[in-house]
């Protein structure tokens, strides 16, 4: 191929690189301004029942945060469905990059101006300073994990008040929290099945 092709070329493959850049970086602020959402309320309820279990009668601050512990908890629920969809275009923009972008590229280069495929790079402005693949997936992971342990803690907590003003656990309790734990299972279910489809159709486009 000559020089005016392969110009071309990674003029190209630069041009649909930093789209799928741009569009990764999008989602991951959004992802961002959605864990600050979820954990400083989170933070701030924690403090401010800590703080009022030194001034207030225990049954008034069970009455007091059953509400919020309830409520938080179903809106946390919600918030953290939205963080764990919002992973299913970003993994669907850096595949595009690793199946189609990349391999286009170097069909067209010569073997000493092949691009190597790296995706946590993606995750970075400057894909110099990008931290390495365990890291990231260290951190994606344990931003995940970190949310649906605040929620279990508004569960759990919330059980807690009930059991401190002496109220029993019902059905309506129980069908609450029935809700919640199903929404959980299913965000953490739907997250593994857009992972497992990319590394088949991953697999599969190497087979053919």
């Amino acid at each position: 191929m000559n020089e005016a092709s392969i110009s071309t070329a990674l003029e190209q493959f630069q041009k649909e690189e930093r789209q799928v850049r741009d569009k990764v970086l999008r989602l991951k602020r959004l992802k961002n301004i959605i864990w600050l959402v979820i954990a400083l309320p989170t933070t701030v309820l924690a403090a401010l029942i800590a703080y009022n279990h030194t001034t207030m009668e225990p049954q008034a601050l069970a009455e007091f945060a059953i509400p919020l512990l309830k409520w938080g908890s179903l809106a946390c629920t919600i918030i953290y469905l939205a963080y764990i969809v919002m992973h299913m275009p970003l993994v669907r923009a850096i595949y595009q990059a690793k199946s189609e972008i990349y391999p286009r590229y170097n069909a067209a280069a010569a073997d000493t101006e092949q691009k190597t495929f790296q995706w946590q790079s993606y995750f970075s402005k400057d894909e110099k300073s990008s931290s390495s693949g365990k890291t990231a997936a260290l951190l994606l992971g344990a931003k995940v994990f970190s949310l649906f342990m605040l929620i279990i803690f508004y569960q759990f907590s919330w059980i807690h008040a009930l059991g401190r003003i002496g109220v029993e656990l019902n059905n309506e309790h129980y069908s609450f929290m029935g809700f919640i734990d199903f929404a959980l299972f299913s965000s953490l279910v739907l997250f593994a099945v857009v992972l497992i489809f990319t590394r088949v159709s991953s697999l599969a486009k190497k087979t053919s």
